[in-house]
């Protein structure tokens, strides 16, 4: 995705935000949905590479 699209999906979804209380709900639902989605990501050849190297 490029950010173009990220700044077209942004700008949709802010739309419907129309309280402080809706922000802090969007926000906890995009930092979970986030999280879950790089724990169930594999860990990066380089990153495990460089991780075992220095131990």
């Amino acid at each position: 995705m490029d950010e173009k699209q990220l700044q077209a999906l942004a700008n949709e979804l802010a739309k419907n935000l129309k309280t402080p209380e809706d922000l802090s709900l969007f926000d906890r639902l995009l930092k979970k949905l986030s999280v879950e989605a790089a724990l169930n990501e594999p860990p990066r050849k380089s990153w495990r590479l460089n991780f075992l190297r220095k131990r």
